[in-house]
């Protein structure tokens, strides 16, 4: 859960990083204590209720976009690719990197700016350690010359609108881009040393 309602009043520090606690003026607080009692949210959905789950993909050559929402929540990732040099202690990986940012406008309620419980900084690194832990991808199929050209997927991700869940919609849409991808054809000669040329 991203947020908790807590009563106003100084102290709304959590003890909890991934919890932050918001504010509820009472006439809300009453306002959703009688949506409670009949078993509904403020969206008129019941409480085992789940959002509506939206998906839109694209792919052309090389670079892929998908676009989730679940219900108001709206998230674009746009994947696309370079040839880079590996890093020195992984020469046989490639290179998978996230970037999130939010429109204007796109920031929930009370939080600042931030994106809900995480900056745009946070949700980046929440993409990137969730993909690499559970291995999503198979960054060693991103090499073409061991120790010298790797393929560097980069996935932006942008939050358009932010109503809740943001974390899964983000993740959505970035697994989606990511399996829409198709990594463009290359050439690959030796002079020396290798050159790679990319395929149009």
């Amino acid at each position: 859960r991203e947020a908790a309602a807590a009563p106003a009043g100084p102290g709304m520090q959590s003890h909890h990083p991934s919890v932050t606690l918001l504010r509820v003026p009472n006439a809300e607080r009453s306002l959703l204590e009688a949506a409670v009692k009949r078993g509904l949210r403020l969206d008129g959905r019941g409480l085992s209720e789940f959002r509506r789950l939206h998906l839109s993909v694209s792919r052309a050559e090389g670079i892929a976009s998908a676009e989730a929402h679940l219900g108001a929540t709206r998230v674009a990732a746009h994947v696309s690719c370079s040839v880079v040099t590996p890093y020195p202690d992984r020469p046989n990986e490639g290179v998978l990197q996230f970037f999130a940012d939010l429109s204007p406008g796109a920031a929930a309620p009370d939080t600042g700016g931030s994106v809900g419980s995480a900056s745009p900084a946070e949700l980046s690194r929440f993409l990137e350690r969730t993909m690499k832990e559970s291995r999503v991808l198979d960054t060693e199929a991103l090499c073409l010359v061991s120790g010298e050209r790797v393929w560097n997927l980069r996935c932006d991700v942008q939050v358009l609108d932010h109503c809740g869940n943001l974390l899964d919609v983000a993740l959505l849409a970035a697994v989606a881009a990511l399996k829409m991808f198709r990594k463009p054809e290359v050439s690959i000669t030796y002079e020396g040393s290798s050159v790679v040329r990319v395929l149009h």
